[in-house]
This record gives structure tokens, sequence and C-alpha cells, in this order.
């Protein structure tokens, strides 16, 4: 029996839709394939590929390039070649710092010594009066700081000491030395090369070379550092008795009161200043004085001969009693113990016999001064 009509066209729709599902028509499959569209596809991405990017991923790249952009900050500038900043009033930081075992110079006006000697990276530029930040040496050179101390005499009436810096073949003064401790900052070649310091007074200069750190030996002020330099003395030279007149009986003595070895005399004490090489001064402090067991007798002029042994004598004439003397005898500055003979002779007037010279002798005390 033939369907209805209706039926028919319902079959004819659910045919063609299985149709469509299945992707099958009643065309031959390869002319289907020729009308699809054309899709190329590359290889299968790898696990790393195929996973999500970080979400600040981008951002830490942005990070990196600015980072890698920047520019250094330029190196702090180079100071003036020789710079020297004295008196130093700021403490800097400093490497290498050596404390010298030969750093004590003597001088008339005191006693100067080199504390401390140490090097520097860089000087804050206000120390300078820059308008940078901070300084470097200038190429080739080193900043060094150097501490002194200096403990003045109790002669207030000697030169006085001054300091300076010698390098590359010129001298700067770092000051005049005063009581207490000073800095100052320099800068020299590397490991300051031919720089030293010289310690100057009334002519005379001694040195400290920066680079072995230590004085150089001098044969004038080496005296200075000698252990014991003076010394109290309670000897007393008696002379006599010596006859005069009408039974008189005349008596003398030298009283020592102290003796000092020294390469430099100052001027409140004589006009000797410094000592040639190889030698220095012994200064004696005494008091003379004269006596007889009768009265009617006055003394006039003194003689008083001193002498060590090997130098030429030194004469003293004069009112020389009665009141405090010193004597400046020039002695090899080798020795350590010395005998001093010392010849008494005075002018004496006397009633009934006019002036005559009474002959005393010579006496001799013996002095020890060990270097060591």
């Amino acid at each position: 029996m033939t369907p209805p009509a209706l039926f028919r066209r319902t079959l004819a729709t659910a045919g063609a839709a299985a149709l469509l599902l299945t992707g099958c028509g009643a065309e031959d499959p390869a002319d289907d394939s020729a009308d699809a569209p054309q899709v190329t596809t590359g290889p299968a991405p790898t696990a790393e590929e195929a996973a999500p990017a970080p979400a600040d991923a981008s951002a830490e790249t942005g990070d990196m390039a600015v980072a890698t952009t920047e520019a250094p900050p330029p190196p702090p500038p180079e100071a003036q070649s020789g710079l020297l900043l004295t008196p130093l009033r700021e403490d800097i930081p400093r490497q290498d710092v050596t404390q010298p075992d030969g750093g004590v110079f003597g001088t008339p006006d005191g006693t100067v010594e080199i504390v401390s000697v140490g090097r520097a990276e860089t000087v804050p530029g206000h120390v300078m009066g820059g308008a940078e930040s901070a300084y470097v040496p200038a190429s080739g050179e080193e900043f060094y700081v150097v501490d002194v101390t200096f403990v003045p005499g109790e002669d207030d009436q000697t030169p006085p000491t001054e300091l300076y810096l010698e390098s590359q073949g010129t001298r700067q003064l770092v000051g005049e030395l005063a009581a207490g401790d000073t800095s100052f900052l320099a800068s020299l070649p590397s490991g300051a090369e031919g720089a030293g310091l010289v310690v100057a007074a009334d002519g005379h200069e001694q040195v400290f070379d920066l680079p072995s750190g230590a004085r150089v030996p001098d044969p004038v002020t080496d005296t200075y550092l000698r252990r014991v330099l003076q010394q109290d003395l309670t000897d007393v030279l008696d002379y006599g008795p010596v006859p005069g007149q009408e039974g008189r009986q005349f008596t003398s003595s030298v009283r020592m009161r102290s003796a000092r070895i020294t390469p430099y005399v100052p001027p409140r004490v004589g006009s000797e200043r410094w000592a040639d090489p190889g030698t220095m001064w012994l200064v004696l402090e005494y008091r003379l004085e004269y006596d007889a067991t009768e009265s009617g007798w006055s003394d006039r002029n003194a003689t008083l001969t001193w002498t060590v042994e090997g130098v030429d004598p030194v004469v003293q004439e004069g009112r020389l009693w009665g009141r405090d003397g010193t004597v400046v005898v020039n002695v090899p500055s080798d020795l350590e113990s010395f005998t001093v003979d010392v010849a008494n002779q005075a002018e004496m007037r006397e009633l009934g016999a006019g002036e005559t010279v009474k002959d005393f002798g010579t006496q001799s005390l013996t002095l020890d001064f060990p270097s060591e």
C-alpha cells in the first residue's frame, strides 16, 4: 500500500536530516572533500609552550629592561694633586693605620711625636669645602692622614718648632706646633714614595721618612733620644784653706746644682745654639762661694777653668761668686761617663796687703749619662 502524501514528506525530511547528521550525502565523499576549507596545522605544542604565562611575566620583563638601561653612578671627582688639608678638624675613616716606633723628635722647644699614619679612600666634600659629596685622590696618588702630638718644654724663650710636608720637590708648611694633638691630610704619590715630614727649629731640620715610617738618624739631634738627659746634683767641690795676711785662711766651694746634655743651647743660657755633628753640649749649673776665718778682706774677680778630658777647657772670669752660674762645655756626643776638672782662682783684697791672687787648686766630679 502506498503511504499517504503527508507521511511521504515526513519520511523525506527525516532522511535528509539523518544524512546531514552523519555527514554523508548522495554524492561521492571525495567530491565533498574538494569543496571543504583547507587548514594548515603546525607541530603539537610542548608542555611549557602550552602552559599559560604568569600574570606578572610582562611586568618582570619590564623591570629588567629598566635595570639594564640605568647608567651606574659616576665615580667621585678627583681632588687636587698634592692636596694638603691642615689642620684636619674631622675624623676621617682610614685603613692601614701604623704607629711608628721611630716617630719621636726632640727640639729646643719640646718633643714631637708622629703618633700614627693611615690611608683614606675618600674625603667628604664638606671637609674640602667642595660641592661634591666626596672626592678621591688624584691619579697616581693616595690620601694619607697623619696624627701628631707636641709636648712643649719649660723654656718659653726657645725658638718655635715647625712641621713641613715635603713631596715631589715641593715643601708645604703644616704648621707651627703648639701643645696638644693635631692631624692633617695629604695627597701623596702611591706608597708615599719620596715623601717625608720635616721637623724644623732654629735653622736645623730633622726628617721623618713616610714610606719607611721612621725618623732618619741625625748626628746632631740624636742626643735628644738618649735615656738620660738631665740630672740634679748635690756634689760640693771644696777648696782650701789658702793662707792670707795676718793668719787669715781662705776657703772656697763650688756647689753643683744640675747637669744636662743637649744638642742645643737656648738663648737664655748662651749663644752657642746647635752643636756640631758628633758633639753635644754639657750644661752645668753651680754656685761659687768664698770665705775666710778673719774679716778685713773682699773678693774681686774669680777665674774658673772647666776641663773635660780630650776637649778644650772653658774659662770663666768675672764676679762669679754669690750667685747661680752656668757653664757650657762642648763634648763628644758618644760620651756616657766623664770627669770634669774645675780649677779655682780668685783676686782678694786684704787690709794692709792690697790685692793678691789666691790659687785654690783643682777639684773634680764624675758624671754618668747612659745612652740606653
